[in-house]
């Protein structure tokens, strides 16, 4: 038997996911056909000769799978690996995942490369104004801009988060396949960064002058959040992404506005641009 694969492309990475062969062709068919269907706007039309990272799917060795009873409840806990890593850039899984884990397990895969790469995630949303694109997130850890308001859903490019990754001199966006259900491989450059205050007062935008003011904003609301505890590989990871986030506000043109989102949703976004 001969293994399957397939590359996606995400945010300039090549990830090889290596389909080995399975004696139980049906659970091989199913998980296939959803990573296919899921990720179809990101798989390589082509066979690139190198690839940043490699994921092998396989069959699963039974005595690796444990099946622990709870007599009290009557319920039975099966405990087995997850994925394990062979390489630091080779991992392999197994077919009896879901893909809401196979999911996950990609999503590990791109923070990994970005804090090498000069790359990091960041939880906003993404729209497209007179050519030129804008990203917006909050002050507060509360709902995300544009989600519940009359905003153009054609010009919407991101909704939930977004890969930021710096090529060259310039910061570009992409959607992040994990999270995000629109589905374009491409990224683009960011014209803006703004940020929502909510408030019952008035209203206004202005240009943040002072960056310093929300470096902990863009922490708090991107990956570099979870390196919370002290392993080398989170450390190297939190310092690689913290050069890039400090490389990032030094580098993008911010914006605060300043308005309660009961009044967005009923007067509409572009009013505010167009200042």
């Amino acid at each position: 038997m001969i293994s399957k694969y397939l590359f996606l492309t995400i945010s300039g990475f090549c990830i090889k996911i290596i389909f080995k062969p399975s004696y139980d062709m049906s659970i091989q068919t199913d998980l296939i056909s959803e990573i296919i269907t899921k990720y179809k706007s990101y798989i390589s039309k082509s066979n690139p000769l190198k690839s940043d990272f490699k994921i092998a799917i396989t069959e699963q060795n039974i005595n690796t799978i444990n099946f622990i009873p709870d007599n009290q409840n009557k319920s039975i806990y099966l405990f087995t690996n997850f994925y394990e890593k062979k390489r630091v850039n080779y991992y392999v899984t197994y077919y009896y995942i879901s893909l809401y884990q196979f999911n996950h397990l990609l999503l590990t895969i791109i923070e990994k490369l970005l804090s090498l790469n000069r790359g990091f995630i960041l939880r906003c949303t993404g729209f497209l104004y007179l050519n030129k694109h804008i990203l917006t997130t909050t002050y507060q850890n509360t709902s995300l801009p544009l989600t519940n308001t009359s905003f153009p859903k054609d010009k919407i490019t991101i909704n939930k988060s977004a890969i930021i990754k710096k090529i060259g001199a310039h910061f570009f966006a992409f959607q992040n396949p994990c999270a995000d259900s629109r589905k374009k491989s491409s990224g683009y450059p960011i014209d803006k960064l703004i940020i929502f205050t909510d408030t019952l007062t008035s209203s206004y935008f202005v240009r943040m002058q002072n960056k310093n003011d929300f470096i902990n904003i863009i922490i708090r609301h991107s990956n570099i959040s979870k390196y919370s505890d002290a392993s080398l590989e989170n450390s190297e990871s939190y310092a690689e992404s913290m050069k890039t986030i400090l490389s990032f506000i030094s580098k993008v043109d911010v914006w605060n506005l300043r308005i309660g989102k009961k009044r967005i949703q009923q007067e509409g976004f572009l009013k505010y641009l167009k200042k």
